[in-house]
């Protein structure tokens, strides 16, 4: 089938959007004709929102929170969400679920995090994915001053904890058959983390064809070609299959007031070239990689699906995946029928969620940008129930 096919196929709103009521669609239309207006303007934006999210206005809060948690999560527990699941099954796209409160602090919140994610992965067995964030499980501060050089002896103990955590989850995620990706976070704490996962990788990713564990690399970092020559380099000398999700990264804001800033790239079209040039890296090295290309840009997934028509590989191939975030582009997730289709889908308390959206929102500058497109492919659906 030609590129431009599937490629055209993303203007099939009825397709896109046939699992929404048209109540949920003018929701989606004012959330993203919202986005729209902030988009203009980026510090108008931030200001507006920081001063929303510390005023709280009665009414208008809760009434946005409710709202944006529908568009955006899956649910506040599990159960909550099997008919979406089932839905999503039946269209042969995987779920890909985070319990999405982060940065847990003491050991008892660290070990409660653990037993939620050995729950999640007991929950999608047979039916999905899951999405480990290492500071749900390790401590922030540890990872911090392991990175920065060492531990205190003070640290040791519950650096073990730590530790004995990750490899809990990992190994019952192994036991159970369910792949575990573990999500990328920011400069200061990541190189340790990715030092974590891929000795788990090492370890139980040997002798698979598809890989069980998963790191991240974020393709804004100027070192992010390096950290994939790296990675791919490691799984040869170690004989393992290397698991990879493609981002382009969402914590600028977060990186500036670190004074990191200088670690990303100046420009959009910079890392644009650096994921797409990570897709053909992958690519030609799938013999021992699997790789989930998480992206809502259509320049690049026209890049992907050009270089795997390029080879004559299978368009469903076992170790090429792509994904979207829930509530957000299904003009792609729902017309990329031929090829394995992930959808990321947060869950958790919903006041709890409400700040972390807010946040990523206001992060990505990419999502705000795209609220256009968003809006207007609502707007054209709603138009073609209505008016035929």
């Amino acid at each position: 089938m030609p590129l431009s096919r599937i490629v055209g196929n993303f203007q099939n709103t009825k397709r896109a959007y046939r699992l929404l009521t048209s109540n949920e669609l003018v929701r989606q239309k004012f959330l993203y004709g919202l986005g729209t207006v902030l988009s203009h303007n980026s510090v108008f934006a931030s200001e507006c929102v920081n001063k929303f999210m510390h005023f709280k206005p009665p009414y208008i809060y809760p009434k946005m929170q409710t709202m944006m948690f529908n568009q955006f999560c899956g649910g506040e527990d599990l159960s909550t969400m099997i008919p979406m699941l089932d839905e999503l099954q039946k269209e042969q796209i995987t779920p890909l679920l985070s319990f999405g409160v982060e940065y847990s602090t003491n050991n008892e919140e660290l070990d409660k995090s653990k037993d939620n994610m050995m729950e999640l992965i007991d929950f999608v067995q047979g039916r999905g994915d899951a999405i480990c964030k290492a500071t749900s499980i390790i401590s922030y501060e540890r990872l911090k001053r392991k990175q920065l050089g060492g531990l205190s002896q003070n640290d040791q103990e519950d650096w073990s904890r730590d530790l004995k955590r990750l490899e809990e989850v990992t190994e019952y995620a192994v036991h159970k058959n369910v792949p575990l990706f573990f999500d990328a976070e920011t400069i200061g704490i990541q190189s340790e983390i990715q030092n974590q996962v891929i000795r788990l990788m090492r370890g139980y990713n040997k002798g698979c064809t598809v890989p069980r564990i998963y790191s991240t690399i974020q393709f804004y970092r100027k070192d992010s070609q390096k950290q994939l020559d790296d990675l791919i380099e490691d799984s040869e000398i170690h004989s393992y299959m290397a698991g990879l999700k493609l981002v382009r990264g969402a914590y600028m804001q977060d990186e500036e007031n670190e004074g990191n800033r200088s670690f990303l790239f100046e420009t959009k079209e910079e890392t644009d070239d650096s994921y797409n040039m990570g897709i053909t890296k992958c690519i030609n090295n799938m013999s021992h990689m699997g790789f989930l290309v998480a992206t809502h840009n259509e320049n690049s997934i026209k890049h992907l699906i050009g270089e795997i028509d390029k080879r004559d590989i299978q368009r469903n191939a076992a170790n090429i995946r792509i994904a979207q975030m829930y509530g957000m582009r299904r003009d792609i997730t729902f017309n990329l029928s031929e090829f394995n289709v992930s959808l990321f889908i947060p869950y958790g308390p919903e006041e709890e969620l409400f700040p972390y959206l807010v946040r990523r929102g206001l992060e990505n500058s990419s999502a705000l940008s795209g609220c256009y497109t968003e809006f207007w492919k609502t707007k054209k659906e709603l138009s073609r129930r209505h008016f035929g």
